[in-house]
């Protein structure tokens, strides 16, 4: 503690609010919530290492004078890739890296079908795919992460909630903030159909 700082008792300010019902509710994820984070957090994890296989296949062709970009992943690409004379080692590497990424993709797609299917069990996450660019990995990260949005009674408190808008003091900010904040949790509210919470939130 800093020399000359008193400590906050915050006790007076809990117990009037648990008196009069005004305690904002916490968000305990259940056993399948934390199971279904579990499947997302996997799907990013190889994720991340199909797009670092994808750029050692890069730096591979570029080595031997040949830039594809984007263009490489393409059926022609491809071929090229696996046609292009190499040595020894640098064959070998090829051959290894394309095997992970087979298996990588196999298995990314895989956990894209029980995402797929994980959202359209839960009738929050189909609401929010029903807004455009929002698909299914997207929504049912969005609804594991903000739980029921119904404990919100304004659009403005799941983005301060997720940190995502924080809030400015200063008058001449509170207007822009107050309509950044409602474009940013319209399809939030729309999944909720009604949002409720505590004003203490």
């Amino acid at each position: 503690m800093c020399a000359g700082k008193r400590p906050i008792d915050g006790t007076p300010v809990i117990l009037k609010l648990l008196v009069e019902g005004r305690f904002p509710r916490c968000l305990g994820p259940n056993s399948a919530m934390r199971d279904l984070r579990q499947l997302l957090i996997h799907r990013h994890k190889l994720v991340q290492i199909r797009s670092r296989v994808k750029n050692e296949l890069q730096h591979l062709m570029m080595n031997q004078g040949v830039q594809q970009k984007y263009k490489l992943w393409s059926v022609q690409g491809r071929t090229e890739l696996e046609q292009l004379p190499l040595q020894n080692w640098a064959g070998r590497r090829r051959e290894d890296l394309l095997g992970l990424l087979k298996m990588l993709e196999q298995e990314i797609e895989r956990m894209d079908e029980a995402v797929t299917t994980a959202a359209q069990e839960d009738r929050q996450t189909r609401l929010l795919m029903t807004q455009p660019g929002v698909g299914p990995v997207t929504a049912l990260a969005f609804s594991l992460t903000i739980g029921d949005v119904s404990r919100s009674d304004t659009a403005t408190k799941s983005p301060v909630y997720l940190g995502l808008i924080p809030r400015e003091a200063s008058p001449e900010a509170s207007s822009a903030w107050a309509l950044s904040a409602s474009r940013v949790t319209g399809a939030a509210c729309a999944a909720g159909g009604s949002c409720q919470l505590s004003n203490a939130f």
